[in-house]
């Protein structure tokens, strides 16, 4: 997962591996099988960023795991 490109803008890897938050109300950690590729920007860095203003993120991409699917197909696991 840390070898595909961003799947919200497509900068190219190495990428996080973000496990969704989206939805979540605990603080268990999703599934290290149920991540998907983040730039450092989307991730936790930059302005836009889900770990910086999750509401504002969903807003602007929809719920992050719906990103899980695409991205279970790109490395073979569907």
């Amino acid at each position: 997962v840390k070898q595909l490109p961003c799947c919200i803008c497509g900068r190219h890897g190495p990428s996080d591996a973000h496990h969704p938050i989206s939805d979540r109300y605990s603080s268990k950690r999703a599934s290290n099988y149920a991540v998907i590729p983040l730039c450092k920007l989307g991730h936790t860095d930059g302005e836009l960023a889900i770990h910086r203003n999750k509401s504002a993120w969903e807003e602007r991409n929809g719920k992050d795991w719906h990103y899980i699917s695409e991205t279970l197909e790109k490395v073979g696991a569907l």
